[in-house]
């Protein structure tokens, strides 16, 4: 039976520990920073005939620090849910209708928003002929306690990748860090606070997985991975490259998906020949100990104090520039708003 305290049910309070009934199987999170791999897992492991991970969410947590507008002394607020869940961009991914999950929620009433999301990504599954489930959602990686404490089934694999191509990957795509500075401070954060997260879940609930291992030994990678989700290694795993086109197309910026109508293939991203000589230092004085800690080699073990310094003022002009970006940004978003919004006679005046 689920067992709300105070503290859990207040508002902007971080999740709290969930009491209910837990499924019998283990429920994959997959983490890590942006263009390091999670999306290449996650096909893998959803071209497994026994469990369906679709596209990114974002919609768990921003839920869940809102749980009270659900979890009421009356029951479940179902409409109020579907209503919230509905209108995220998450939700599309795991191609379910609002009224299917209504429906769904009014045969099996839930106690408690966990359990709402489980019978949402349940029936996501189902559509799809699968019993089980799981979400990639890479931002995650920061927030693994709070998950952890709200679903004792999750099993977390953090997939990590040598920062300084994974800051290649991402200046190539119109999103996420502008510069190597943002790209090694930000990779820096998420991989530690992962591990840090992960090493107070256990190992029993915390694995991580190296893109690099993933894409040169693919098969011994995720037979050690099923092994740990309790899942029965299949080869289709391997044969995701068949479906890319499905894959592709149901996703955001299909342009920047070209690397899963490969099969897993090395060396897609190499530092060693493709980033200047400048930027591996200055990634190397903001990410160096990272970097060590995580086993990848260093070129420039003691940079000086002339890069770090360096390093600290580019990476103070790509976050000002950054900053300034989302302030013009907002601007544009709020004319467009208050456009849509003015009435003829407004207009006319």
């Amino acid at each position: 039976m689920l067992e709300l305290t105070v503290s859990d049910r207040s508002a902007g309070a971080s999740p709290g520990p969930y009491h209910g009934p837990v499924p019998d199987t283990p429920v994959p999170f997959i983490v890590g920073f942006g263009r390091s791999g999670t999306t290449l897992l996650r096909v893998m492991i959803d071209s497994h005939p026994e469990i369906a991970i679709g596209d990114e969410t974002h919609f768990i947590l921003p839920l869940a620090r809102r749980r009270r507008e659900f979890e009421r002394p009356e029951g479940f607020a179902v409409e109020h849910f579907v209503a919230e869940v509905s209108r995220r961009p998450g939700f599309k991914s795991l191609g379910v209708r609002a009224g299917d999950l209504r429906a769904c929620l009014d045969r099996h009433p839930v106690p408690s928003l966990p359990d709402a999301i489980r019978a949402l990504f349940r029936l996501s599954a189902r559509t799809r002929g699968k019993p089980r489930y799981g979400d990639k959602t890479p931002i995650h990686v920061r927030s693994i306690p709070a998950l952890g404490r709200m679903f004792p089934e999750a099993r977390f694999v953090h997939v990590v990748r040598d920062g300084r191509d994974a800051a290649l990957s991402y200046l190539s795509v119109p999103w996420g860090p502008c510069s190597v500075e943002e790209a090694a401070y930000s990779w820096r954060r998420a991989v530690l606070a992962g591990r840090r997260g992960g090493r107070d879940q256990g190992p029993e609930r915390y694995r991580e997985v190296r893109y690099e291992a993933l894409v040169s030994d693919p098969a011994a990678t995720l037979r050690g991975l099923t092994d740990f989700l309790e899942l029965t290694f299949d080869p289709a795993m391997l044969r995701y490259h068949e479906r890319a086109t499905e894959i592709v197309t149901a996703m955001g910026h299909p342009e920047t998906r070209a690397g899963l109508y490969l099969p897993p293939t090395p060396g897609l991203r190499d530092w060693r020949t493709q980033m200047t000589t400048q930027d591996a230092r200055v990634f190397d004085a903001i990410a160096g100990r990272a970097l060590t800690a995580f086993g990848y080699e260093r070129s420039f073990v003691a940079p000086g104090g002339r890069a770090a310094a360096r390093a600290g003022c580019r990476l103070a002009r790509s976050g000002a520039g950054r900053l300034r970006r989302r302030l013009r940004m907002g601007l544009r978003h709020a004319r467009a708003r208050a456009a849509t919004t003015r009435t003829p006679d407004a207009g006319a005046r």
